[in-house]
């Protein structure tokens, strides 16, 4: 079940694109704290970092908020600003502007980034071994998964490390 006022944020989380400031939020000892950016997210490119404690959104604390009060806060129309006041994990208290913008999400991942924007998959050159992380089922997983595996047959992969840890589940049909 998923409550009517849920529906928005749960619909986000499924799709790889939507216009917001791109980071994954839980409470942490009771403050809304940063999980991680979304990878070159507006977010990530205005400097909030993981540990990050949310204060304020817009001039309004974030202390008696849940994460779906937050999470509609930070999504709007491409090129509107947001007001953050964060606490980083070394206590120094900063404001930052953040303009809304696309969010693309990877729900597939491999060793680490390229400079064209996207993974590597080969772990071990050597041996032939890739690996990929598959860390949700969105709309876009069996696509990326396809291009990932499409890579590593092409650099001439023998053996691949699937990587389903951590993966919160999503779609059926994509699982």
């Amino acid at each position: 079940y998923i409550a009517p006022e849920e529906m928005d944020a749960f619909e986000r989380s499924l799709n790889p694109q939507y216009i917001g400031i791109g980071v994954e939020m839980g409470t942490r000892h009771g403050q809304m704290t940063v999980i991680a950016p979304v990878e070159e997210s507006p977010a990530a490119r205005a400097g909030i970092l993981a540990g990050d404690v949310i204060l304020y959104v817009d001039g309004r604390s974030t202390e008696w908020m849940s994460v779906l009060d937050v999470d509609a806060r930070l999504v709007g129309t491409p090129g509107s600003v947001v007001s953050l006041a964060v606490r980083h994990s070394d206590g120094q208290e900063e404001t930052l502007e953040v303009v809304r913008g696309p969010v693309v999400i990877h729900a597939v991942k491999g060793v680490c980034r390229v400079a064209e924007g996207g993974y590597d998959y080969l772990i071990d050159p050597a041996r032939g071994i890739g690996y990929i992380r598959v860390a949700s089922f969105r709309e876009n997983t069996a696509v990326e998964l396809d291009r990932a595996l499409s890579s590593l047959t092409d650099k001439g992969a023998r053996a691949i490390v699937l990587d389903l840890r951590f993966n919160g589940g999503g779609l059926l049909l994509q699982a």
